[in-house]
């Protein structure tokens, strides 16, 4: 297990904290390189101390320097990855039995968020609390129904009190909420501009938000652009091609109940309100 700086904390691990901070921006730095950057950040530490805290980072093995400067070290990187990936999997074991705040997990293709999206709403669903606040940058349930996670995606939109919307308007975004129009009581709308464009899922007091690469995006619109019909659409092979190519997707986990009521009810009246 990675040895992480203590952040929020005085002394020692408020210098190293704020040096890894400026080093995951921009690198490699010298280090009147970085204490002038930390001190441009509103943080005031002397000089003295951001040598210090380098010198004991190199030992931690948490830096590297080179002759250009300071940069962080690729095996610190990875063991962050690796803590990552074992509080991904603490949490999906446990149901998130999670404190007020926000967690960041990362996953390796998208496919793999929408399991751990349907696993997550799962675990922590209320019989007592059904409303389900969705926000997506496309409509893709049910294109992908003969897959084992989106027919349990689509089995709890139907015992939850749910509202989605998207800002898309493409002919296959038209399809899945003709699809939902016909067979659930799933309120959406497509088309709504004011929409986040960084999927959203809420319920409860949860609030998750899905960070996609760059690339998904591109390829997801240029297919959802390029298809003027379903019967233009090959289903599996845009489902193995995009959605389970290995990618590092970021998810954040934030528990706050002011922001989750917010959020439901701004995505309640741009679904057109409660029905």
């Amino acid at each position: 297990m990675i040895e992480l700086p203590t952040l929020g904390s005085r002394g020692k691990a408020d210098a190293k904290s704020a040096i890894i901070s400026v080093l995951s921006a921009k690198w490699p730095l010298s280090a009147k390189q970085i204490h002038s950057a930390i001190a441009k950040n509103g943080t005031h530490l002397t000089y003295q101390a951001i040598h210090k805290s380098l010198g004991e980072l190199s030992l931690e093995g948490v830096i590297s320097r080179s002759p250009e400067g300071y940069s962080l070290s690729f095996d610190w990187i990875d063991g962050l990855s690796r803590f990552s990936d074992e509080l991904k999997s603490s949490y999906s074991k446990t149901g998130l039995s999670m404190p007020a705040g926000q967690s960041v997990l990362f996953f390796d293709s998208v496919a793999e968020v929408d399991d751990f999206l349907v696993s997550f709403a799962q675990k922590v669903f209320d019989p007592k609390d059904k409303v389900l606040a969705l926000q997506w940058c496309h409509f893709w349930v049910p294109l992908f129904l003969n897959r084992e996670t989106y027919l349990r995606m689509k089995e709890l939109v139907s015992v939850s009190d749910s509202y989605s919307i998207t800002p898309a308007d493409t002919p296959l975004d038209r399809w899945c909420a003709d699809y939902w129009r016909k067979n659930s009581k799933l309120k959406h709308r497509i088309g709504v501009k004011e929409a986040t464009s960084t999927d959203t899922v809420v319920y409860k007091d949860f609030v998750v938000r899905v960070y996609y690469p760059l690339e998904f995006k591109k390829a997801l619109d240029k297919v959802y652009n390029s298809a003027s019909k379903m019967s233009d659409f090959d289903v599996d092979s845009f489902y193995e091609a995009v959605f389970m190519k290995k990618a590092r997707v970021p998810v954040a986990v934030i528990r706050n109940q002011a922001l989750a009521d917010q959020l439901k009810k701004e995505t309640i009246a741009l679904c057109g309100g409660r029905k």
